[in-house]
């Protein structure tokens, strides 16, 4: 039997984890000459970590990756890539010539993780059977398939998907029980993602997760070393396009003072300009840092995010004082002014000493068995034809078969016997509706606080019309074939739904006249 292994794949640095089937437990994995050393905020806790820069650069027919290319002094050149994920998430492949071939970014993530999977491989000493990957709470389903493709042609026999924040409730060890209440901060390279989690134990080291609240947005790192680099300029009254040919040299200044202010109090920057001849420099001081963050709106976009989180906790009943542990992962999360910010928010609550193992030791934990549930956000409803005195009206509605809050993945969560609609009817499509911002009973929740109780309260109104469902499966619509055509009004075929773990709606349908089972387990569509 073969190993598993998880990945967490990050825009700036990349974790890998082991699973020790003789020790019960995940072991991290130093992959030699590419990890770097990163420095621990809370030493006597947690140690310091081995991360890999998740950089690559193509040299001819070498290949170097991770702390190989800052080695090599290859961080600038032309053919090294950076920032990969952030890229591959927002669909620009951005190709490049690189000694007559052209790599994208898809390319370049490809070459990454096929490299270290390989020297995972000879660590291991064994055939790795399943890899875990972690994705971002808001990954779109290209990035996902992406993943999934990687696999194939990396021969391995199963993967699985869990999102970072509830791989973080498992990783993070902060003594949670049956019923607790947590936040998930994770500020990383290129994303802000925050998660209200829920943890429910259903015996002796079974963990659940089910995450209640979500909030993200596409910002991290990278930009705030733009931030600074601006800034930088407007000191020295300078313009990026003054120091192109050496703006990736200033770049990786100015994330070296963004990380020693997270640790000093004060840090300063200087850069020779050999073309100009002139010094680049500032000082600057963590009150100056978090002018920049301040006038580039970066603690209300974290505002809003918490904000967000929290309202769609309240609409499950949870309420921002049952949040019993606010986990902080990912680099950008030893900002002392943000982590200021949680604690004013979270008193007492703030957990920080894991920001760069806690996600991919909790989906290798995941991957040994332990179970997660997540929840589909929106309702969902079928489409169906009205039928009336035993005819075909000419009309349609919508029957709801998905609940906002339905936990994933789940079998038979839904069943289904389907009319025919005229007679000689030859085939049946399945329309797939998402109700957005009401529920596809035509009622409108709305949710209201009452100072009396402390709570949040849902309220119902009537709403009118269909114009907030939308068809998710338009572009990929199922048809479902019938032989013999079918009599007006027959119930003809049996449709079950199920959700597997990816999110993907999936059905089992029967044609009942023939008792033929024509499609067994198959992809509909994903939910959100």
């Amino acid at each position: 039997m073969g190993k598993k292994i998880a990945i967490d794949f990050g825009t700036s640095n990349t974790t890998i984890a082991l699973w020790n089937e003789t020790l019960g437990k995940e072991e991290l994995m130093k992959i030699d000459g590419m990890a770097r050393k990163y420095k621990n905020p809370s030493e006597h806790i947690a140690p310091d970590m081995y991360c890999i820069p998740s950089i690559i650069n193509f040299d001819g027919n070498n290949v170097l990756a991770g702390q190989e290319v800052f080695d090599k002094g290859k961080e600038f050149s032309h053919s090294t890539f950076r920032d990969i994920k952030r890229y591959i998430m927002k669909r620009k492949p951005l190709p490049r010539d690189i000694g007559g071939k052209k790599i994208s970014f898809y390319d370049s993530g490809e070459y990454f993780l096929a490299e270290i999977i390989s020297r995972a491989k000879k660590i291991a000493g064994d055939k790795i059977q399943e890899i875990i990957f972690t994705l971002p709470v808001d990954a779109f389903q290209h990035y996902q398939e992406w993943i999934g493709e990687l696999c194939v042609k990396f021969d391995i026999d199963y993967y699985r998907v869990i999102d970072e924040p509830s791989a973080c409730a498992f990783g993070y060890d902060a003594g949670v029980e049956d019923g607790d209440i947590i936040m998930v901060f994770d500020f990383g390279g290129g994303t802000l993602d925050v998660s209200v989690v829920k943890i429910e134990l259903s015996g002796p080291g079974d963990r659940k997760s089910v995450v209640v609240g979500k909030g993200g947005a596409g910002i991290g790192g990278i930009d705030i070393d733009t931030w600074i680099l601006e800034d930088l300029l407007e000191q020295n009254d300078m313009s990026t396009g003054d120091v192109q040919h050496i703006i990736n040299h200033l770049r990786q200044s100015v994330e070296e003072i963004k990380i020693n202010l997270s640790f000093n109090k004060e840090a300063s920057l200087s850069v020779f300009d050999d073309v100009n001849g002139a010094m680049i420099s500032a000082d600057y001081t963590r009150e100056k840092f978090e002018e920049i963050l301040t006038k580039n709106n970066l603690f209300n976009i974290i505002q809003e995010i918490l904000d967000d989180s929290l309202e769609e906790s309240a609409l499950r009943g949870i309420r921002r004082r049952d949040i019993k542990h606010v986990l902080m992962i990912g680099g950008s999360s030893l900002i002392p002014s943000v982590k200021k910010l949680l604690q004013e928010k979270f008193p007492d609550k703030i957990k920080s000493y894991r920001p760069f193992d806690a996600v991919v030791k909790g989906a290798c934990r995941y991957g040994a068995g332990k179970i997660l549930d997540d929840y589909i956000k929106h309702d969902y409803c079928l489409k169906h034809w009205i039928w009336s005195d035993d005819r075909y009206s000419g009309k349609y509605g919508y029957e709801p078969f998905i609940p906002r809050g339905t936990k994933y993945p789940v079998s038979d969560v839904a069943k289904f016997k389907i009319d025919a609609a005229v007679p000689g009817q030859k085939e049946v499509e399945l329309m797939i509706f998402e109700a957005r911002g009401h529920n596809s009973q035509k009622m409108k929740n709305e949710m209201i606080y009452n100072s009396d109780s402390d709570r949040y309260e849902i309220i119902s109104t009537n709403v009118s019309g269909d114009e907030d469902k939308v068809l998710v499966n338009e572009k990929n619509p199922t048809f479902i074939k019938l032989d013999p055509p079918a009599r007006g009004g027959e119930k003809r075929i049996s449709v079950s739904f199920s959700i597997d773990e990816n999110r993907l709606l999936r059905i089992t349908v029967v044609d009942l006249k023939i008792n033929k089972t024509l499609y067994r387990d198959q992809p509909v569509v994903k939910l959100n």
